[in-house]
């Protein structure tokens, strides 16, 4: 038997799946009836996908992905990690998580995380110290 509480997570997994398979629906301009045949999933399951009653299983969120022509990725629902939406990194953390850029063999700069969010998987504001100052070493990308 679930708590309350993994029940109400499953409840809340299940409509922000909804809500995705709403978006793509729409935004590949099909009729829930076009998005079920077109996946192969029985029109009264897919409604149910739709209104966020269900969570769909791999194998539907692959067939919804082909029927959308989406990534997979793209159907999984965003779920915050924190109740701002960032992950703000102590200056411990940010030491632990320094990357350094070599090329040539020549180290050209080190960066680490300040900040981290699902939200925004692709906007990191990152601390970023330059290791090369002289022009004739620099490798540009």
């Amino acid at each position: 038997m679930q708590s309350t509480d993994q029940q109400s997570e499953l409840e809340n997994t299940a409509r922000l799946y909804g809500v995705n398979i709403l978006f793509w629906r729409n935004n590949s301009k099909l009729t829930p009836q076009m998005a079920a045949q077109n996946s192969g999933i029985p029109i009264e399951r897919y409604l149910l996908l739709e209104a966020g009653k269900v969570v769909p299983n791999a194998q539907e969120i692959s067939a919804l992905s082909d029927a959308f022509v989406i990534n997979q990725r793209d159907l999984l629902p965003l779920i915050p990690d924190t109740d701002r939406g960032i992950k703000p990194q102590t200056w411990d953390d940010t030491l632990k998580s320094i990357r350094t850029v070599t090329r040539n063999g020549v180290s050209h700069y080190e960066y680490a995380d300040l900040v981290l969010a699902r939200e925004v998987p692709q906007m990191r504001p990152e601390y970023l110290k330059i290791l090369i100052t002289e022009g004739a070493n620099v490798v540009i990308n």
